[in-house]
């Protein structure tokens, strides 16, 4: 049966299995557009954004599914048939907060090596 065919369960399984180029255009088809709202609505919260940003937020979000041998889409279990949107909606817009977080500890220097003002040498 051709992935254009298959259940919402049997595609992100399928996608997370290596079914191969067809599964993921299917993807692609199916799931972009939902994809591509919730990414702008998701960044708007955090201000006004450029279309090159969106377009840079949307690719975060594909790595991420497919990220670790497309785990989170493995881990998709069907309670019932429109399920995979809410499920989408919410692996989205925390890998946008997830994004934004990060932007926003790195201006806080995050990564940066603090000595304790005890181990410092006196003046």
């Amino acid at each position: 049966m051709p992935p254009e065919e298959w259940s919402h369960e049997q595609l992100l399984a399928g996608c997370a299995t290596g079914g191969g180029a067809s599964a993921w255009e299917e993807f692609v088809r199916r799931y972009h557009d939902l994809i591509a709202r919730v990414v702008l609505r998701t960044a708007q919260r955090y201000g006004t954004v450029s279309p090159d940003l969106l377009e840079d937020l949307v690719q975060e979000v594909y790595l991420k599914l497919c990220g670790n041998q497309a785990r989170i889409l493995g881990s998709y279990r069907e309670p019932h048939p429109d399920a995979v949107y809410g499920f989408l909606k919410v692996v989205v817009s925390n890998a946008v907060h997830d994004h934004f977080k990060a932007k926003t500890a790195k201006k806080r220097g995050a990564g940066r090596n603090h000595e304790l003002i005890e181990e410092r040498e006196p003046v």
